[in-house]
């Protein structure tokens, strides 16, 4: 902002540290910034009480300032630390007038700046680059090994390594073989899971952003410093430095520039040297880093470096916005700390932590497979899990909703005239040959001949816009426009831009009035906006009469062809009674597979939103043509929220508002919370015209509601709010940011992301189907073993060498099976699963884990332990509890080795019958309705990975087929329980089934 500053000169005396007082505030802030002035060499009008001005610079001595006025007044710029909300409503550069930037960077514009005071502003500021955090692997690798789940299981080491020395005497090497066992344990979790492979590459793409940001600054750039001319760097531009731009360049300037790099669509803005509006984001005397020079050539002054530019802020936005836990990783951490406290509260002592970490990772990489294969690629491994819960789709429309090519439909004129059109004229006669003129002349649009095949003259390449081309092939199927073109050249241009909605081209019209030319002006623009500025209307016929469009008006300009005042004067006087010639109905078509994909979205329980920066009646077009809007009549606006804040309005059965909304950006920062809970109750809505950090604002605000939010987007500006979503995804042909900032990208149709949703809920349900299979034995079947040891003195029926076998081995391969299950119906037809209310594992997997199947495996396999003894050693199970140290040598006859011998043995036989207990388990849950009739594995449901793993976990069993009755009792138990549920939907079975 700038400021005025009135202290005594007495006080005017350099201080050791600027900065430190500028941090301080207050007059000694003031005093800084005058000594700061002073030391950059910046030239300072010193305003005396006779209002003489004087000029000083750093070889005056103080006691010159002091002998000038006893009080000066200093005029100062001042960019302070602003919010990311304020911070260009601050910027104040582009309301100075060009002489006046001069002063403030102490530059004279024909000779550029002093390497002095360049060199100053380089040491101060450092190069001009994009600063980003640099990447720590190292400590992110360790993460993998010692952060999570791994920190429990390193507590488990610790204690069989203190159980191993000093508290064994002597040592005994099982604990030694146990602590490094899990030690192998934990390295294969972090190193050959693919987990931490995809968390690497997700850590290695996010570093990417920054660098894609970067590529969008020139590699050199010309700047004038000293009174010469020189090429430098781009990353050594300093403020204050002088650049010339050309036609092609890119960098920041008065001209006419591409500003696709922030919006993803082409268009062409007219720059000037005067301030044409307040907002320091819609005027055009600033440049953008990174924007195109279309036409001509400019000098300007750089006024923002670094992470201070646009491009720079929403870099910070993309970066800093929080990086939270994805919903599985909090759904695991949730199980692990259940699982835990439970397995602290069941035993004393903790042989064994369960390693369940390392099964459900792999759910969710063999997914990966399945995902890849309908074309979407998967950053992140969770985000697929993530996408089953998906509430709320918030989708740009420009290249993801429509195809980003512009197609003519149909011509017609003021008269009701109307002609369709598909793909050439027909019949010329029914087009004007005023209506030819205008879509030839008024069009920046140009031709390739040098690629044109003999007799295909409109399948030449065109160079231009989309809406441009579109409209000059469109004449050149009426006739050849090289002619009219070559003769008539213009004058002067207005090119279009998304807030006039229209162009103008000024041409020669031969038109002689008492020896004054006038010219010929065609205006082309948006219908709402042009049609109210025509007075006079042409029919098919040309008949005028009074009473897209095309328009012309005969105008003699006051300003000189090729002065910035001409616009403005255009822009005011020309821009009425105007003559419309006719009407040129152009659409962006939408892809045809989104009305499906939105279709399926609904049908699945999500709300499908448009978020766009483009026009509110285009983007109400484009929602009714793909199903966004569906309901009839005038879609509710700014004034119904206001009016729905004092009178609620009726909601769905899924408490949403059954009405359509239509948004402007302007009106997104004014919204109070009262009217966002309104406005994210609304079922279809559509967002128009809104900026970066507007869509940023929409994506918070649905997630602070409690929706799970799905981004889309292709460009940069998309970047801030692909990050803030839940699931981010971009489209293989979007920018290189949106890519990078994305955690999925799609490789082909839109219609996959339906296909991912379905196997986001078919993970959910496979992890499901994993944890209940591993519970059972994974932790209540081997934690009774060690609580019947240490309260009621049984020797120990499993050992922890082999409850590590079982977790490492058996129930790994066991749960691959599982893994590759497909879905058991149509997964779209689902209720939306909420993910603060349904986790992934809740109170009934835990009943049918511990209190069904889990007490079932447990009874069993005590009773097949004490059988053997009863069978083999004559030891009845009575005489087996309370045993404690009478379980020594002379217990029941035996010598200690024998007694080793049984148990040891008792213990492989309570290790077989959990393992195949577990393939009655496995071919139980693998539904969770349906009978095993209904989808066995061989023929209605067939999944030959059961077979496979089947015959490895029985060869590590070596022998059990004693066991496998049992396994198919706990199978027909749950068969049982199955058909209850089914029989009986509301009794009580089916309330507490999983």
């Amino acid at each position: 902002m700038q400021s005025s500053l009135k202290m005594p000169a007495s006080e005017l005396v350099p201080t050791e540290s600027w900065e430190d007082n500028l941090e301080l505030g207050g007059a000694r802030a003031q005093h800084a910034l005058l000594q700061r002035i002073i030391e950059s060499d910046a030239r300072l009008d010193v305003q005396g009480p006779a209002g003489k001005v004087s000029h000083v610079t750093w070889e005056d001595k103080a006691t010159n300032i002091v002998s000038t006025a006893p009080e000066v007044v200093v005029q100062f710029l001042v960019l302070g630390k602003s919010s990311d909300a304020d911070y260009f409503a601050n910027i104040e550069f582009h309301k100075l007038t060009t002489d006046g930037m001069c002063k403030v960077f102490n530059v004279d514009p024909a000779v550029g700046l002093e390497r002095a005071v360049q060199q100053r502003h380089r040491q101060k500021d450092g190069p001009n680059i994009i600063t980003q955090a640099k990447p720590k692997y190292f400590w992110k690798i360790l993460g993998y090994f010692f952060s999570g789940f791994c920190s429990v299981l390193w507590v488990g080491v610790l204690m069989f390594f203190l159980c191993w020395r000093p508290l064994s005497a002597p040592p005994l090497t099982t604990n030694l073989a146990l602590g490094i066992l899990v030690m192998i344990v934990i390295f294969l979790q972090a190193s050959l899971s693919v987990r931490s492979f995809c968390t690497s590459f997700q850590d290695w793409s996010t570093h990417k952003i920054m660098s894609s940001i970067l590529n969008l600054m020139p590699s050199k750039c010309t700047v004038l410093r000293n009174g010469d001319l020189s090429h430098i760097p781009a990353t050594e531009l300093v403020c204050g430095d002088i650049v010339l731009l050309s036609l092609g360049n890119k960098a920041s300037s008065d001209a006419r520039f591409d500003h696709s790099i922030l919006t993803s669509k082409s268009e062409e803005v007219d720059r000037r040297i005067d301030m044409t509006d307040p907002d320091f984001l819609e005027l055009k005397n600033i440049a953008l880093m990174g924007t195109h020079m279309m036409n001509g050539s400019a000098k300007g002054i750089v006024v923002l470096t670094r992470a201070r530019t646009v491009m720079g802020r929403i870099s910070k936005l993309t970066a800093t916005t929080e990086q939270k836990d994805t919903l599985i990783k909090q759904e695991i951490n949730r199980f692990v700390k259940i699982i835990v406290l439970l397995t602290v509260v069941l035993a004393t002592i903790i042989l064994l932590t369960w390693v369940g970490w390392l099964r459900v990772t792999h759910v969710l990489f063999i997914n990966v497979v399945g995902i890849l294969e309908v074309n979407v690629l998967p950053k992140l491994l969770a985000t697929i899990k993530t996408l089953g819960c998906v509430s709320v789709i918030c989708s740009d429309k420009t290249g993801m909703l429509t195809q980003n090519t512009m197609q003519v439909m149909a011509f017609g004129f003021a008269d009701g005239t109307l002609h369709s059109f598909t793909g050439s004229c027909s019949s010329p006669r029914l087009c004007s040959n005023k209506l030819f003129k205008a879509a030839a002349l008024c069009n920046e649009a140009t031709f390739d001949r040098s690629h044109t095949a003999p007799g295909s003259a409109t399948q030449s390449p065109v160079n231009g816009n989309a809406t441009d081309a579109t409209i000059l092939q469109f004449a050149e199927s009426i006739a050849s426009t090289d002619s009219i073109r070559v003769t008539n050249k213009p004058s002067f241009s207005i090119p279009f831009n998304s807030k006039n909605k229209w162009m103008l081209r000024m041409f020669g019209s031969g038109v002689d009035t008492d020896s004054v030319s006038e010219f010929l002006v065609y205006v082309k623009g948006a219908l709402d906006v042009v049609l109210p500025a025509c007075t006079v209307t042409l029919t098919s016929t040309n008949v005028e009469r009074n009473g897209l469009a095309l328009c012309s008006h005969q105008y003699l300009p006051h300003n000189a062809l090729d002065s910035n005042a001409l616009t403005d004067e255009l822009t005011t006087k020309c821009f009425r009674d105007l003559t419309l010639i006719g009407m040129i109905a152009i659409i962006d078509p939408p892809r045809p597979e989104i009305a499906q994909t939105v279709a399926n979205c609904h049908r699945a329980g999500m709300e499908f939103f448009m978020v766009t920066g483009d026009f509110g009646l285009t983007a109400v077009a484009i929602g009714h043509m793909v199903g966004i809007l569906t309901h009839q009549g005038e879609p509710y606006s700014i004034m119904d929220i206001s009016l729905a804040v004092k009178e609620p309005k009726s909601v769905d059965k899924n408490g949403f508002i059954p009405v359509s909304l239509v948004l402007e950006g302007k009106h997104i920062g004014d919204l109070t919370d009262a009217q966002w809970d309104v406005v994210c109750r609304y079922s279809e809505i559509v967002f128009a015209q809104t900026t970066p950090e507007q869509k940023l604002t929409i994506v918070n605000q649905f997630k602070s509601h409690h929706c799970v939010v799905a981004v889309t987007g292709d460009g940069v500006s998309d970047a801030p709010a692909l990050k803030a979503g839940h699931v981010a995804i971009a489209i293989s042909t979007g920018s290189d940011v949106a890519i990078e900032v994305a955690t999925l990208v799609l490789l082909g149709t839109f219609n996959s992301i339906t296909t991912a949703v379905c196997l986001g809920q078919l993970v959910f349900q496979n992890l499901q189907k994993v944890i209940l299979y591993l519970l059972p034995v994974g932790s209540w079947s081997k934690i009774w073993p060690v609580i019947l040891n240490i309260y009621f003195g049984v020797p120990l029926p499993l050992s922890s060498f082999l409850m590590i076998i079982i977790c490492v081995f058996t129930d790994l391969f066991l749960s691959l099976a599982l893994i590759m299950e497909s879905e058991e119906f149509n997964l779209l037809t689902l209720p939306l699963r909420n993910h603060k209310r349904n986790h992934l594992i809740n109170l009934k997997i835990y009943l049918q884990s511990y209190l069904f199947i889990g007490t079932m495996m447990t009874v069993i396999s005590h009773g097949m332990f004490f059988l053997y003894f009863w069978r083999y050693a004559g030891v009845p199970m009575s005489t087996l509890f309370f045993a404690f140290e009478d379980y020594q040598d002379g217990f029941y006859g035996y010598t200690n080795d024998e007694l080793v011998y049984f148990k040891t043995q008792g213990q492989c036989v309570y290790f077989v019958t959990l393992v195949i207990l577990q393939l009655g388990n496995l071919l139980s849950v693998r539904n969770k309705r349906w009978s095993i009739l209904q989808s066995n594995p061989v023929f209605k449901k067939p999944n030959p990975w059961i077979f496979f793993v089947a015959f490895i976990v029985v060869a590590i069993a070596v022998f059990g087929f004693f066991q496998f009755r049992f396994a198919i009792f706990i199978l027909f138990a749950d068969e049982m329980r199955k058909l209850c549920v089914r029989l009986w939907p509301n009794g009580v079975l089916a309330k507490v089934a999983w």
